[in-house]
């Protein structure tokens, strides 16, 4: 059975996701804080909780999923504060960054050799802010177009690999960010 790593797992956008992968006969590790396995029908999730920006907590997970083989790496946890730069205090500057940029750049340097083995795929869920400048968004947007970025590079640098990578950009969704 093929594995998928999903971040944000248990909302919106990433447990649409790990739903239609546990359909297609995935299994699923699902990561978020808050992710409980009894909110998924299926027996093929593993839920793990673990804060995605927070330092420790990341480097911790990546030394547990570092042996595991993956198809899918699907960074999907983000959050955005939406308001002047001025008002944004300086732990949410840090925690936005760490979550929507740091952390899945370090999952995927710890899960990039199995995707390469297995020709899986890297999806990352940027958004469309990462194409477009937005009012009260500089820290989202920043992150957002980093991260876009960062799939673009990694693409030149393991195109011959068998990897594919996608970026997606989403535009308002109904979930609860």
């Amino acid at each position: 059975m093929k594995t998928a790593v999903v971040t944000g797992a248990s909302s919106g956008i990433g447990k649409a996701i790990s739903v239609r992968l546990l359909a297609l006969g995935f299994e699923v590790i699902g990561i978020s804080r808050s992710i409980q396995k009894q909110n998924f029908n299926p027996p093929n999730i593993t839920a793990l909780q673990a804060d995605l920006s927070n330092e420790k907590s990341t480097l911790k997970l990546c030394e547990n999923l570092k042996r595991t083989s993956v198809h899918i790496l699907v960074n999907c946890a983000g959050f955005g504060r939406f308001e002047p730069h001025e008002e944004l205090n300086h732990q949410t500057i840090l925690d936005m960054t760490f979550l929507n940029l740091t952390s899945p750049m370090l999952l995927t340097n710890t899960l990039l050799r199995s995707l390469k083995t297995n020709e899986g795929y890297l999806i990352n869920i940027n958004s469309i802010e990462a194409i477009r400048p937005s009012k009260f968004a500089g820290v989202y947007s920043a992150t957002k177009a980093g991260l876009k970025a960062f799939s673009d590079s990694l693409f030149e640098e393991t195109r011959k690999s068998g990897l594919s990578i996608t970026n997606i950009n989403p535009d308002m969704t109904e979930s609860s960010f």
